[in-house]
Formats: C-alpha cells, sequence, structure tokens
C-alpha cells in the first residue's frame, strides 16, 4: 500500500490551523471560534479525502478507529443536548487519523516545534505580566503539550547548530510547568519518565506490554476512586495537608474531592448508560466546574457502555505502538500517550473543554500511530 506524505504548503496551513487554535484558548480573537472550526472541518475533509484517494481504506486503519466511532454512535445514541462536543469529537478523530495516515519527516517535525517557539512569548506574558487572564493550570498545560515536538525534534532530528534554539524553547516550557506547579501536569510527566525509562523492560514481552497498559488503567481507576476520600483513608491527614499547605501554597484536595465524590454517587444510581450527552456536574449540585476528570465525565453521561469503548480505543491505540517498539521515536511518543491519559485524571481536555488543547492531543497521538503504521520508504510515496 502506498504511503502519502503532505507537501510544505499543506504543513504550514496545518501548522497554522493548531496555532490559531492556542491563540483562541488564550483568549486572542477567540470571537471567532465558530467560523474558525468551519474552516478547520472543511481543510480536515479535503486531507481526508486525498488521503483515501492516495491511500486507500486501509483495515488496519478501520479496526484501530472502530471504537472511537462506536464511542461517537453511544453520544449520539444518547443525546440530551451539547451538540458541539460530539462534533468536536469528529473532529478530534480526523485529526487523529490524518496525523496517523501520513509519514512524518524531518520537516514536518521541525515545522510544528516552531509552533512551540512562537507561542512562547504569550504564554511568557500571561505568566508574568497578565497574571489574572489564564489560569496557571492552563498555562501549565499549554507548556507541557508544546514541548512535545521541540524536544522530539531535539532528541531524533536536529544535528546542526537549530539544536540549541530548540533545546532553549524545550528549556522554558518546562520551566514553566514547574513555575505554575500545575500538579496534574507534574504527575504526567512523571509517568512520561517512567514509560521512557522502563520502555525496554515494557517490550521485553507482549504479555508485560499489554499488563502495562492495565497498570495504567488500575491507577486511574484507583486514582479516581481514592482520592476524594484521602481523609479517611490517609492517616494524619490534617497534619500532612497542613504541611502540604505550607510548602506547596495548595491543599491536597483542592475542591476535586467534593466534585469527583458528588458525581461518583450520582454515576452509582445509572451507570449502564449515564445521563445523556449534555450531563454536567452542575445539573445535580451545586458546581460551575466540569468534572476535572475525563473519565468521570464519560461515565456521567454516556455510562458505562461509553467509558468501556473509549477504554478500548486507547488500548487499541496501545497496542499499536508493539508494532515498531524498537524504533526511539515510539519510545517517546508511546510515553507521552501515557502521560496525556494521566494528564485526563484532573483534566476533560480530550474530548470536551478546551478544543485546542484537545487539538494538540490528538495530533501527538496521531503522530506516535504513524511511527507505527508507516515505513518511512521514498518509493511509491505520495505527498499531497
Amino acid at each position: 500500500m502506498k504511503n502519502v506524505t503532505i507537501d510544505r504548503t499543506t504543513t504550514y496551513f496545518f501548522a497554522a490551523f493548531i496555532l490559531l487554535f492556542m491563540l483562541l484558548g488564550l483568549k486572542i480573537a477567540d470571537q471567532y471560534l465558530t467560523l474558525f472550526i468551519g474552516t478547520l472541518l472543511a481543510f480536515l475533509i479535503l486531507m481526508l479525502m486525498l488521503i483515501i484517494k492516495h491511500k486507500g481504506i486501509n483495515p488496519i486503519y478501520v479496526k484501530l478507529f472502530s471504537p472511537f466511532a462506536l464511542f461517537l454512535s453511544v453520544y449520539v445514541f444518547n443525546y440530551s443536548g451539547a451538540m458541539h462536543w460530539i462534533f468536536y469529537q469528529v473532529i478530534f478523530g480526523f485529526i487523529c487519523f490524518i496525523a496517523a495516515s501520513i509519514v512524518w519527516k524531518k520537516n514536518h517535525v521541525k515545522t510544528f516545534s516552531a509552533l512551540s517557539f512562537l507561542t512562547v512569548p504569550f504564554l511568557l506574558y500571561f505568566a508574568f505580566i497578565d497574571k489574572e487572564a489564564l489560569n496557571p493550570n492552563t498555562l501549565g498545560g499549554y507548556a507541557f503539550l508544546l514541548s512535545f515536538f521541540p524536544l522530539l525534534y531535539f532528541s531524533y532530528y536536529a544535528k546542526n547548530f537549530q539544536t540549541t534554539r530548540r533545546l532553549f524553547i524545550a528549556i522554558i516550557l518546562l520551566g514553566l510547568i514547574f513555575f505554575t506547579e500545575t500538579r496534574s501536569v507534574i504527575l504526567s510527566i512523571a509517568f512520561i519518565f517512567l514509560t521512557y525509562f522502563l520502555w525496554n523492560r515494557i517490550i521485553n514481552s507482549k504479555l508485560k506490554f499489554k499488563l502495562y497498559f492495565g497498570f495504567i488503567a488500575a491507577f486511574c481507576f484507583t486514582f479516581t476512586v481514592i482520592y476524594p476520600k484521602l481523609d479517611k483513608y490517609l492517616p494524619n491527614y490534617d497534619y500532612l495537608n497542613y504541611q502540604m499547605i505550607k510548602y506547596t501554597g495548595k491543599s491536597i484536595h483542592s475542591g476535586r474531592d467534593f466534585i469527583w465524590s458528588n458525581l461518583i454517587d450520582v454515576i452509582n444510581q445509572k451507570t449502564l448508560l449515564g445521563y445523556g450527552s449534555g450531563a454536567l456536574p452542575s445539573d445535580f449540585f451545586d458546581s460551575t466546574l466540569s468534572a476535572h476528570n475525563l473519565y468521570l465525565q464519560i461515565t456521567l453521561q454516556v455510562g458505562l457502555v461509553g467509558m468501556a469503548l473509549f477504554v478500548i480505543f486507547l488500548y487499541s491505540i496501545w497496542k499499536r505502538f508493539w508494532l515498531n517498539r524498537f524504533d526511539q521515536k515510539v519510545r517517546f511518543s508511546a510515553a507521552f500517550f501515557i502521560g496525556i491519559i494521566i494528564y485526563q485524571l484532573s483534566e476533560v481536555s480530550l474530548t470536551q473543554n478546551n478544543f485546542s488543547f484537545a487539538l494538540i492531543q490528538w495530533l501527538i497521538i496521531g503522530v506516535g500511530l504513524s511511527y507505527c503504521l508507516n515505513k518511512p520508504k521514498e518509493e511509491g510515496k505520495t505527498a499531497l
């Protein structure tokens, strides 16, 4: 089957869209969001048609994305409002499919790493000048996600003076993460390092590879259930919470205990299909916040059926990393994929709430899949 890639002009358009939505996420020109999303969808549909024309329909991709299609179907079947979320999820699926279908070369990664360079001044502005305009968690999230392409380029592509510049960008972004003290991001980075440095042991056998994903899933479940009740399970909770506030300025729970514990009680009353696609915590108790946990929010809306399909899709992605497990770019991408899964323990930014965050995350996942599904041979390669 013929490999396809994208030419320089298409790459610039693709990168420009991602940059645009990052700026919208930073509250710059966000009044034009609907217009830009419509334009992005038209661009993605055109790219999708060109990919299918040149590459055909690969059964591997059909099998890979079938759980995601079923996941969307459950949202449609269980529709109770918030059609824009379903619409956004379709776009995220397109982004991931397109990124996974094309061959990523040095110039592509270089172009997307330049996005970080263009966005850094805005992040620094909100971090040190207009501190009240942007939530520190949002700032830390951008720094976390934008570090992927500079680190990827620096580690596996750069062999000249540009290395220093991109390393400098990555250092600034990582510095912003720790400056904002975004605990969800720091936890994600810890799991990225864990996955990356244990990679050779993880891929030592297919069973260990599968069990590692099971370990991540079990950690997410346990953390979601246990965290709201730490005050009951953790000895000397009050003393530890005092020390946490003293040295970090933040309490152990930070309000998520109230949201999560109440949501778990609500979900237990309607576990199979949930309360509908538009259900929010505010429908059940006094809160203006989202679930701050992707897995609770999905289960609230489409129940265990929807949650199971989403986990199957994540596992389907993870299995593809096995195909090219000895490639160091796959190692890095797989580690970042695990980091994204962990990040969603405190965010709902992979399918809802933050459009620009979701675009970047699905792009990262798609790039990782591309390294597994496309052999980088020049013969028979078509540029779109």
